[in-house]
């Protein structure tokens, strides 16, 4: 495998722990501000944090040279990948449990995977589709039995929203960062704040001024600086190398992490049927790897 691929899926790997973090953060310490306001302050702080290096030379250099084919991909990466797919998650657990919010969302690589096809030109090999099967079985035996939704339209229809806006956005990333098209902390910056001055005038305008508590501040600054301002040009700089449909798998695993760290830290339990998706959802994820050395193009032999 050679070194640059390794790097990458260890970024990858590192960054998804990073955000599995974030659910035991929000569950324990910051509380009372709705999640559609809690994601704007937090993306908006990361933000103001990321612009300072923007004076550096290097970086101000490549800024300055971003085309306006550029800047309208970054501006449409930070509407739908940051404000849209993350409003729409926000939104979806006013109305549906959070099981079932997760369940859906976690469906991402398979539409990832197969419009991947269409949109970038990299078509799965026969592995990875058995891994995508692999990683999905885990998931939903994670979940099951899922909770029946009667008369509950409209929290699926944002969940499903939410999962066409996540699709969207991986492969919009995956397009701007493939390559190094552009430089991972510009891709970031400007997307994170797009999206984060978005989130944020939503969530003011529907629930009004937020009341921070002295004991949750220290976490949203963790959160916007850690978890997002360092997490997120790492994530797009793994994906100048990995697939759409490979980061979006390892971002699955995210399930694992947060399962560990609630069971550590919460002290909440794991069934044996929930191990056990956990360790299917593992094994997807690292078969979907195994045959990932290139990107297979269209017209690539399987």
């Amino acid at each position: 495998m050679p070194p640059s691929r390794v790097k990458a899926l260890l970024l990858a790997v590192l960054v998804v722990i990073i955000w599995s973090t974030s659910w035991i953060m929000l569950k324990y310490g910051v509380q009372g501000i709705p999640t559609l306001t809690l994601n704007g302050l937090r993306y908006t702080l990361a933000f103001l944090v990321m612009v300072p290096f923007l004076f550096l030379p290097g970086m101000r250099k490549q800024f300055t040279s971003l085309s306006r084919n550029d800047w309208k991909d970054l501006l449409l990466l930070g509407i739908v990948f940051i404000a849209l797919a993350q409003g729409t998650l926000a939104l979806s657990l006013v109305f549906l449990p959070a099981t079932t919010a997760s369940l859906i969302v976690n469906c991402t690589p398979v539409f990832v995977a197969f419009f991947g096809i269409g949109f970038l030109g990299e078509r799965p090999r026969s592995l990875q589709w058995a891994g995508v099967g692999v990683n999905m079985l885990g998931i939903l035996l994670y979940f099951f039995p899922v909770q029946r939704q009667d008369n509950n339209i409209t929290g699926l229809v944002i969940a499903f929203a939410c999962l066409l806006f996540n699709t969207a956005g991986a492969l919009l990333s995956r397009r701007i960062n493939r390559g190094a098209r552009m430089n991972a902390f510009l891709v970031s910056l400007i997307s994170i704040g797009v999206g984060g001055i978005l989130m944020l005038l939503a969530g003011l305008a529907i629930y009004g001024l937020p009341v921070i508590r002295a004991s949750g501040s220290g976490l949203l600054i963790w959160l916007a600086v850690v978890n997002t301002a360092v997490a997120f040009p790492l994530w797009n700089y793994s994906l100048q190398t990995l697939t759409a449909m490979e980061s979006n798998i390892i971002s699955n695993t995210m399930l694992i992490y947060v399962a560990i760290l609630a069971y550590l830290i919460l002290g909440e339990s794991l069934t044996g049927q929930q191990v056990l998706g956990l360790v299917l959802t593992a094994v997807g994820a690292v078969m979907v790897q195994i045959q990932g050395r290139t990107p297979a193009l269209l017209g690539d032999t399987a």
